[in-house]
């Protein structure tokens, strides 16, 4: 049996070009991140969904961050008499506020595709009856006022997804976790294989 000594360093001990290639080689392969690093983002996007339009988000799909057809989009249903009363527009929407108060039509939100932007949700608006000609004109307007709301509301989960990724990838935050977790390297900055 054969018995060697390997050197090994903590980061701080590198040179700072071993330090450098450390930093690089994560950013390249982020398996650092070993947990779902959105949840906390996903779970406060479902509350500010509810809490704002009473929309109740089922899942959340996201790819990025730098390819064509990135983004994020996201599945659920709201009730439209709820939509209304939550961002104060009984007023604006009276006739239509009228029918619901008898029936209770809602909208569906899905996603369909291979990608995973704001572009890739339909909104389909379930048992709305024969309504009056200007209840329908109400709902069409209203059915954009939706869809382009929670496009813009995918836009910014979108972002906030993108800004922490781009944080956690940081060089900073990098040697913050590399130090924390005392890895250990070759001279040359490559990390042992045992």
């Amino acid at each position: 049996m054969r018995e060697a000594k390997i050197k090994l360093y903590q980061y701080e001990e590198l040179s700072e070009e071993a330090k450098q290639k450390v930093i690089e080689n994560m950013q390249k392969d982020d398996s650092f991140l070993m947990y779902d690093w959105y949840t906390f983002i996903y779970e406060d996007f479902k509350d500010r969904m509810y809490q704002e339009y009473s929309c109740t988000v089922d899942d959340i799909y996201f790819s990025g961050f730098w390819s064509q057809g990135d983004g994020a989009s996201f599945t659920g249903s709201i009730s439209i008499k709820d939509y209304i009363e939550k961002t104060k527009q009984k007023s604006k929407y009276r006739s239509l506020y009228k029918y619901l108060e008898e029936y209770e039509p809602f909208v569906d939100i899905r996603q369909q595709g291979n990608y995973s932007h704001e572009n890739t949700m339909y909104f389909d608006d379930h048992f709305f009856l024969e309504g009056t000609e200007k209840q329908s004109d109400q709902l069409y307007k209203l059915m954009d006022e939706i869809e382009e709301t929670f496009r813009e509301e995918a836009r910014q989960l979108y972002k906030k997804l993108e800004d922490e990724y781009e944080y956690l990838t940081s060089d900073e935050c990098i040697k913050e976790e590399i130090i924390n977790a005392e890895y250990e390297f070759y001279a040359d900055g490559r990390q042992p294989n045992f």
